[in-house]
């Protein structure tokens, strides 16, 4: 997880994205894997033109206070309730 922060920051410092997607990273906060200091940090350091989206169950409320937009999907339908195991592309 620090060298995908770190990866993260030097792209950010770099301006070399203007799109940041930390995909599933929600959970690894809830878990204390990745610690609010560090996620806190890297958006404080974010260039006023870079986005930075944060996807994944569990958010954390200061993550929810912090964001711009918050969206919560909810699943209606899934092919695993008709016994479709998960699908490479797809689930994993």
């Amino acid at each position: 997880m620090e060298a995908a922060l770190h990866r993260s920051r030097q792209l950010l410092a770099e301006g070399s994205c203007d799109l940041l997607v930390l995909d599933d990273i929600n959970p690894q906060l809830d878990r204390c894997i990745i610690t609010e200091l560090a996620v806190r940090d890297l958006i404080a350091g974010k260039p006023q033109s870079a986005t930075i989206v944060l996807t994944g169950r569990f958010a954390p409320q200061w993550v929810l206070e912090m964001a711009d937009i918050v969206t919560d999907f909810a699943e209606l339908k899934h092919p695993v309730h008709a016994g479709v195991g998960p699908r490479k592309g797809i689930e994993f």
